[in-house]
């Protein structure tokens, strides 16, 4: 069985344009752990592409010949979808990260579709749903899902009416990329090359600036009455007022995991198409403890892939490529797992104090 893994930072998709270093150290360890699972899979061969121009990978999975895995090098983004559409057509199955923002993630999706190739995940129109925050937050609240008020943003209309502190970021984002905590007029003021008038696919919302515990959580969906709701993790974000991923800590202490299943269920029910691996961002308030909103939805693999790997001996990837196969829950360790961007994970003995209610 040939499958094929295309992770649109690394994979010789991106164009000229300078490559935001976050985005591709996070690309570049998503590839290696599921380009190294989907291969552990028995009679699995995988294939995906590199970008030539940023030398030699630095993972084994990538670098070392073998093992299931052929690396294919590609020199500009007119040869990756040449490369891209043959291997999508020509393999069993293909799986595809890649960033929301500018409808990325959904183009490649369909394409995939258009070349007869079998996807593995979320629908395109699902994807376009979850990648459009305002359009989320409306269908989230349409569904009784609690979730943080969004409204549009224009620095011209929004300044004086904006109640502060608030959040600032695209529309269709990903990464924590342009994003501000706003305190007062001024800084809403100081933001205005961020979102210019006409900038593509890049309109704004603002959000109340919600005090409470940054958390997220994972699942994989198999159909709506089969869902593996992973445990929650924490999410460390940097403290500048620009919420930088930094990494996560999973499981998260003093959660309460049947409230975050069922939010998580009542979630993926909401949303057609809503399948594979999914990531949910969620704020667990100060105000109201153990209150939980839901914040964003990330219809693809996560950084926190890395850690849940880790937390089980189960192959979540094989999950994903065959979920009729599923039929026991996934067997979570009893360990704390450290993880960051850059594919570091650490495992410690789970403290006496950490507990799930």
């Amino acid at each position: 069985m040939k499958i094929f893994v295309s992770e649109y930072l690394t994979s010789g998709a991106w164009g000229d344009g300078s490559m935001p270093d976050s985005l591709l150290c996070e690309g570049r360890s998503m590839l290696a752990a599921i380009v190294a699972d989907f291969a552990r899979i028995e009679n699995c061969r995988v294939l995906t592409t590199w970008d030539r121009r940023l030398g030699q990978p630095r993972s084994p999975n990538l670098s070392e010949a073998g093992n299931g895995i052929k690396v294919i090098a590609v020199d500009n983004p007119s040869d990756e979808r040449a490369t891209f559409r043959r291997l999508a057509a020509d393999s069993d199955a293909t799986y595809v990260i890649a960033p929301e923002f500018d409808g990325i993630l959904a183009e490649r999706c369909r394409l995939v579709i258009d070349c007869g190739g079998r996807l593995i995940g979320p629908t395109p129109q699902a994807i376009e749903l979850c990648a459009d925050k305002l359009a989320l937050a409306n269908h989230l609240e349409r569904h009784d899902i609690p979730t943080i008020p969004t409204q549009s943003f224009a620095v011209e209309l929004s300044v004086d009416s904006l109640s502060y502190p608030a959040v600032i970021k695209p529309r269709d984002g990903a990464g924590s990329l342009d994003v501000f905590l706003i305190r007062d007029r001024s800084e809403a003021l100081g933001i205005r090359e961020q979102f210019p008038a006409g900038r593509p696919h890049g309109s704004a919302i603002m959000q109340p600036y919600v005090e409470g515990e940054s958390l997220s959580v994972s699942a994989i969906v198999s159909s709506h009455d089969r869902i593996d709701v992973f445990p929650a993790g924490v999410q460390c974000l940097s403290q500048d007022g620009r919420f930088r991923y930094l990494g996560g800590q999973i499981p998260a202490a003093s959660v309460n995991a049947r409230h975050v299943e069922e939010l998580i269920r009542r979630t993926c029910a909401s949303i057609p198409g809503l399948r594979g691996y999914v990531g949910f961002d969620l704020i667990q308030t100060h105000a109201t403890p153990h209150r939980l909103l839901i914040v964003e939805i990330n219809p693809r693999l996560t950084t926190s892939y890395l850690g849940y790997r880790a937390l089980t001996d189960d192959n979540l990837a094989e999950r994903m490529l065959f979920p009729d196969r599923a039929l026991r829950a996934i067997d979570w360790k009893k360990k704390l797992i450290s993880f960051e961007p850059d594919g570091s994970v650490r495992a410690e003995s789970l403290p006496c104090s950490s507990r799930v209610e």
